[in-house]
C-alpha cells in the first residue's frame, strides 16, 4: 500500500480545478448543485472532487476573510499597541 501524500492547495489551486470542471462539463458550478439531471450525467467519482473543491473553497474564503479582518483590526490600532517595545519583545524571545 503506498502512503498517503498531504496536498495542500490554495485558494488559486482550488478555483482553477473547479473552473476545470465547469469547462469539462460545460456547465456552471451552481447550475451542477441545482440541477439533478446535470448531476446524473457526471461520474459518481467526479461528483465526489466537484462538490470536495466547492466546499474547499468556500472554508479556505472564510479562512483567508478572518485572517484579513484580523489584520486590519490590528492596522487600527496606535503603532504602539502592535508592536511590544524593546525590552517586552527581548523579554518574550528570551522567555
Amino acid at each position: 500500500m503506498s502512503p498517503i501524500r498531504e496536498v495542500c492547495l490554495s485558494l488559486n489551486d482550488v478555483e482553477d480545478m473547479i473552473l476545470s470542471f465547469e469547462r469539462k462539463y460545460g456547465v456552471s458550478s451552481a447550475d451542477f448543485f441545482r440541477d439533478d439531471e446535470i448531476r446524473g450525467q457526471i461520474p459518481e467519482d467526479d461528483i465526489f472532487r466537484w462538490d470536495a473543491l466547492i466546499y474547499h473553497r468556500l472554508a479556505l474564503r472564510d479562512s483567508n476573510q478572518e485572517v484579513r479582518s484580523g489584520y486590519l483590526a490590528q492596522l487600527g490600532h496606535p503603532s504602539g499597541a502592535v508592536l511590544p517595545d524593546r525590552e517586552n519583545a527581548e523579554e518574550a524571545l528570551a522567555a
